[in-house]
């Protein structure tokens, strides 16, 4: 499929379709971090918590490379559609499970669908649309992502405490709904490609590597959140070595080495992603336990953050081109930077939320530009063909960096439980912020590592 195949009109469609399917996903993670108090309050824990978070993203992580390998198999449409209907079947459950367990395992089912934008999407993004369609393209996937934050974070806070919390769970299916019909409509069908041995055997070898990152990763973030003791610690390394050496198979070597640049846009992504996210999700919930705000109060705080990404991303797509990226990067670090550090800085002296939301707001607007940024550089260099291999291991970089983050400031949080703390939740995101200011310092001294000239052989 090549982009002269596909008319204005049908990349209009086809672009709406791709926003449906990622305000789908992102209505329903904003739904969930915001729901977190309510399903502690009905399940009656609360170190279990970031579990609902970094479960998920643990298991999107199978998700993307089997997506993607069905779709190499089935072509893109085929791989697309079950993808989403596997995210709905996880809704389901989700919303019907009896205990914490057995949600915990319905989210693994829900995540295997999530992940189908991160293996599908973007190689669908480089076959239909050209280079200079893609930033406005990007910018639009931010706004699918604010869209939602508009609404979501304070209906799922207001359904939680009217419905019970399985009410924002339900409410996501007419929004999936809408972007399967959508998806069937405007992406069109591929004959399934020939697969060789040889392509049988690689694709073999990427499903165990992602089934060791997956699990050795999931399996860690469970022995380090919840009733910390020395000995999950002890367990948890050999399952992190697991998951190290399969995120280490996952990359695309042979792409890395025609441009070493995509090797340092994939550890930006996965490093800003742990900066980011993991003190993201926890915010609501540090809002609710330690400054007894409402559910809705404090499933809203993260609204401004969003539409600040989605800020940062527009004047990304207004500005960017190939020879000012770099330097683009460096300056959406220095205001992510400045952002969390704010916010570090509020969280420990006290300060009012709002001061708080206001910090993080800034972070939101840098790494609008970072994102984007990394987005489109990454599409630059990658080789024709192995764009799918190059985008499917910046998406398990993406979902691997949120898992991270999350379960490493989950895992701060209860540590400080156990060590008694009065106000752990706002201990445990305080630390994070720490190591978030250390690595967007990281990101940009060394931003200058994805330049790319305009003589570049992707030109």
């Amino acid at each position: 499929m090549e982009s002269q195949v596909y008319s204005k009109r049908e990349k209009a469609l086809l672009a709406v379709s791709l926003l449906a399917i990622v305000s789908t996903i992102a209505f329903e993670n904003l739904a969930t971090t915001s729901d977190l108090a309510a399903i502690g309050r009905h399940f009656h824990t609360t170190t279990l918590l970031p579990l609902i978070l970094s479960l998920y993203l643990g298991a999107e992580l199978f998700g993307v490379v089997v997506l993607g390998e069905a779709s190499r198999r089935l072509g893109n449409k085929r791989a697309a559609l079950a993808g989403i209907l596997i995210f709905q079947l996880g809704i389901v459950l989700v919303a019907i499970s009896p205990s914490i367990t057995l949600l915990l395992l319905a989210r693994i089912v829900q995540a295997i669908g999530g992940g189908t934008f991160g293996s599908i999407g973007y190689v669908i993004i480089k076959e239909v649309f050209d280079e200079s369609e893609r930033p406005r393209i990007f910018f639009g996937f931010s706004l699918a992502w604010v869209l939602p934050s508009l609404f979501a974070p304070v209906l799922s806070g207001f359904l939680a405490q009217s419905l019970g919390w399985q009410a924002p769970f339900l409410i996501v299916l007419p929004v999936s709904i809408t972007s399967t019909i959508l998806t069937a409509m405007s992406l069109k069908s591929q004959p399934a490609p020939v697969t060789s041995r040889v392509g049988n055997r690689d694709s073999s070898k990427r499903i165990v590597a992602v089934i060791a990152l997956s699990s050795g990763l999931s399996l860690a973030l469970r022995l380090t959140n919840g009733d910390v003791t020395a000995l999950s610690y002890l367990l948890a390394i050999p399952l992190l070595l697991l998951a190290g050496v399969g995120g280490y198979r996952l990359l695309p070597f042979d792409a890395i080495k025609r441009a070493n640049q995509l090797k340092w846009l994939i550890i930006f992504r996965f490093l800003t992603d742990i900066a980011f996210f993991g003190i993201d999700g926890l915010l609501p919930l540090l809002f609710f336990k330690d400054r007894h705000l409402s559910l809705t109060t404090a499933g809203a705080t993260l609204t401004t953050a969003a539409i600040s990404w989605s800020l940062g991303s527009w004047i990304n797509s207004k500005f960017t081109r190939k020879d000012r990226r770099a330097r683009i990067l460096l300056i959406g670090a220095i205001v992510a930077l400045v952002g969390v550090a704010s916010t570090s800085l509020s969280i420990l002296l006290h300060l009012p939320t709002a001061i708080v939301v206001a910090s993080w707001t800034i972070t939101g607007l840098g790494m609008g530009g970072i994102y984007v940024t990394i987005s489109v550089a990454t599409l630059d260099f990658a080789p024709d063909d192995a764009t799918e291999l190059v985008t499917s291991a910046l998406a398990l970089a993406d979902i691997t960096g949120i898992a991270v983050g999350t379960g490493v400031v989950g895992t701060f949080v209860s540590i400080a439980y156990s060590m008694g703390i009065t106000h752990a939740v706002s201990a445990g995101v305080l630390t994070g912020t720490v190591a978030a200011c250390a690595i967007f310092i990281f990101t940009a001294f060394v931003s200058h590592k994805i330049h790319l000239p305009e003589t570049s052989y992707i030109a």
